[in-house]
């Protein structure tokens, strides 16, 4: 494996945090050279289930960033820049935001696929974003949703908590990347959490399977995410 730095945005950082990324992607190395990445045969898990594939591949993504981040703490640093709360606020306003914009847009195009897509992406993008934050959790600092804004809480509430331990408890069981986690053990964790997105997805307020997808909030749901997600926009300045 061979780890290519791009300069442009390191010479952006402080010595420290250029450490912490090297830190980092020696992880990576790690368990590359051990052959241990989750992304085995997840693929053939799932034959023919688009959606499910792109779930798993997701979580393998999002368990190799788990176990780097894992061993960064383990090793003293500290917590990653956009990883605290004030970061974890803004990603939640950012979730909920794009999942009204995705719903409000299928209102006129009526294109079930293209909604599908659309939330696909930000369960993909959440998967891979909350194996750090679970790492940060772990092994750093808990989160702990009071101490967000009111408009955070709401989102972590609606959005992350139905799920939330369930995900923890997974993560609990995975190494950090330098220690060794013989095959097939990362790619069987991959799959466990297609079930759990499963029920993420729902969180978000629509249901994917095999050949059908919906939209499962209600009318009353759909208005308070649209409330939030104006008077959060309101709060940061993005409405005037």
């Amino acid at each position: 494996m061979v780890v290519v730095a791009n300069w442009k945005t390191l010479s952006t950082l402080t010595d420290a945090e250029v450490e912490r990324v090297l830190a980092h992607e020696a992880g990576h190395a790690s368990i590359d050279a051990r052959g241990e990445d989750a992304w085995g045969d997840v693929g053939a898990r799932f034959p023919g289930h688009y959606w499910n594939v792109q779930v798993a591949y997701s979580a393998a993504v999002a368990i190799d960033e788990y176990r780097c981040e894992a061993a960064v703490y383990e090793a003293g640093y500290q917590l990653e820049h956009g990883r605290d709360d004030e970061g974890l606020a803004d990603d939640l306003f950012g979730l909920n935001r794009r999942l009204v914009i995705a719903d409000h847009e299928y209102q006129t195009h009526l294109d079930v696929a293209r909604l599908r897509e659309d939330v696909l992406r930000e369960v993909v993008f959440h998967l891979r974003y909350m194996g750090k934050v679970a790492a940060r959790h772990l092994h750093d600092d808990p989160i702990d949703p009071t101490r967000l804004n009111r408009y955070a809480q709401e989102n972590w509430e609606t959005l992350v908590a139905p799920t939330w331990e369930r995900f923890v408890a997974l993560y609990r069981a995975v190494p950090d990347a330098f220690t060794p986690w013989p095959s097939p053990a990362a790619t069987d964790a991959s799959v466990a959490v297609v079930d759990l997105a499963h029920d993420l997805t729902l969180s978000f307020g629509f249901e994917a399977t095999e050949d059908a997808f919906w939209i499962r909030m209600t009318d009353p749901e759909r208005q308070a995410r649209l409330d939030r997600a104006n008077g959060e926009a309101d709060l940061l300045g993005l409405n005037a």
